[in-house]
């Protein structure tokens, strides 16, 4: 089944006898998507090995950091994201897929703060200085790699709508509009889970507010 995000809203909503109604859509589309990111967080930690056709990378410019605003206390310029990355998923496999240079020739190693400060202090003299990245508050960080204009990321992410300002290959990473990346058989689970449970709480008729006459006293 190809269908865009739209189309499933659009579908649900002429099934109702409501084709018209734009709020009762975009209502949807939310829903879809909270339950897209569950199924997807469900085949995955079932079958890790499939994230392959999940996955979507973009590139996103970095910016220096001045030491007041930095998670760690370091001699050298660390860079950030501009923007915040879209929520991925978070799975044993990891959170990113690749995060490294835009021509993705050179990817980074993923450490948190604490263990950056500990390999700074107690690392080997080799290997401390390489480049690194850490992911604090929805931010990308880069340790020691000051001279990188733009950063390419790739993942599995939570929901596809926050890619939309984004570019992967110079186009938008997602509109409403793309094919959705779900199996058929997880949509159409998909959409008799929201007919049988969401989609009646929406459509249940508003109770008219009630109002009693108070006694004239006579």
């Amino acid at each position: 089944m190809k269908i865009s995000l739209n189309e499933l809203a659009s579908l649900m909503a002429d099934r109702v006898g409501q084709p018209f109604n734009v709020p009762l859509q975009e209502e949807l589309k939310v829903i879809f998507n909270y339950k897209r990111a569950d199924w997807i967080q469900k085949i995955l930690d079932k079958h890790p090995e499939q994230r392959k056709f999940f996955m979507k990378d973009f590139s996103i410019e970095l910016e220096a950091v001045s030491r007041a605003e930095c998670p760690v206390v370091v001699d050298c310029t660390v860079l950030k994201t501009k923007e915040k990355i879209p929520v991925p998923v978070r799975t044993t496999y990891g959170l990113f897929d690749y995060v490294g240079d835009p021509d993705k020739t050179d990817g980074y190693t993923y450490t948190t703060p604490e263990q950056l400060l500990w390999m700074l202090n107690y690392g080997s003299k080799y290997t401390k200085d390489r480049p690194r990245y850490f992911y604090v508050n929805g931010y990308i960080y880069i340790y020691n790699e000051d001279s990188l204009e733009s950063l390419n990321v790739r993942g599995v992410w939570s929901d596809q709508r926050q890619l939309g300002t984004f570019k992967c290959n110079d186009v938008l990473c997602y509109t409403d509009d793309d094919q959705w990346d779900v199996p058929d058989d997880i949509i159409n689970t998909i959409m008799q889970d929201v007919i049988k449970n969401e989609l009646r709480f929406l459509l249940a008729p508003e109770v008219d507010e009630v109002t009693v006459d108070k006694p004239n006293g006579n």
